[in-house]
């Protein structure tokens, strides 16, 4: 068991705000998940954290990269507190940090997530990778990795929709197939976006099948260290409307151009703030 010293993290708020699909707490204390399609299991006690992988194949390294424990919460949050929302927000979940997520992964599940919600997110991705991913054993369970690229571009729409995708089926194997032809042109790396600007990051996201603005958006914020993305949902949009503008109906676009001028480089932040408090709080 290793151990890491932290500051101003909170593991549960990290896991719970809906930003990832595949931890899920167990009774021992324990958050069970993969980094790096290695299985461990993590908990934090006090200021530490306290984990475990299979093999010891995830170090602190990995820990600290993973829960952006490198960045300074307090510098971000006080980049953001324009206003009492995002103090209240930010007072009921402290320690809440974005995560430095897979891209690939990232990228299909928010695909997978289109108009669906996180239980049902949930489902989807962890059929789909008992089905399509490795099986590794790990502290007495069966883990499955999320399927590669070419494990995806490889099946048949059918299959896909045995893991109860529906329509997403066809943009997700649309998308592993055009991605894996990109790679194997050498056109294309989805970690190589991070050296882009927002906007070009964003717009190469946006030729792949099912990738609209919120899944680009959700992509770059978590995974590719794109801080200022604001990804608008449902939740957002709501929570939006009553907090800046009074209710009255406004386009998506709008909210995104607003909250990236009101909140500034760190409006992703904002986002994911906003979002947990306001699918949690009756305003």
């Amino acid at each position: 068991m290793q151990r890491l010293k932290t500051n101003n993290f909170s593991l549960q708020h990290s896991l719970e705000c809906g930003q990832a699909f595949r931890w899920e707490k167990k009774q021992n204390g324990f958050y069970y998940g993969l980094i790096s399609n290695t299985p461990i299991k993590i908990k934090q006690e006090g200021n530490g954290l306290i984990f475990d992988s299979y093999k010891n194949k995830i170090n602190t390294a990995h820990i600290k990269n993973y829960f952006a424990l490198d960045l300074n919460l307090n510098e971000i949050l006080s980049s953001i507190g324009k206003d009492a929302n995002i103090a209240r927000a930010a007072t009921k979940y402290p320690g809440m940090r974005i995560l430095r997520q897979e891209p690939w992964e990232t990228l299909a599940s928010y695909i997978i997530a289109t108009f669906s919600n996180i239980p049902r997110i949930k489902k989807c991705i962890n059929a789909l990778s008992q089905k399509f991913g490795n099986e590794i054993e790990f502290d007495g369970m069966q883990f499955f990795t999320f399927p590669t690229i070419d494990a995806l571009a490889e099946c048949r729409e059918k299959h896909l929709k045995l893991c109860a995708l529906g329509y997403r089926s066809a943009y997700l194997l649309k998308t592993a197939r055009m991605l894996r032809k990109k790679i194997e042109n050498e056109s294309f790396d989805l970690n190589a976006l991070k050296k882009l600007p927002y906007a070009d990051a964003k717009s190469a996201l946006l030729k792949f099948p099912g990738v609209g603005e919120k899944v680009a958006d959700c992509a770059l914020l978590f995974s590719l260290d794109f801080m200022q993305a604001f990804p608008v949902d449902v939740w957002v949009k709501r929570v939006m409307q009553e907090m800046y503008f009074s209710n009255k109906p406004i386009s998506n676009r709008k909210i995104i151009e607003f909250a990236q001028g009101h909140f500034g480089k760190y409006a992703g932040y904002a986002q994911e703030y906003l979002f947990h408090y306001r699918r949690n709080h009756v305003l």
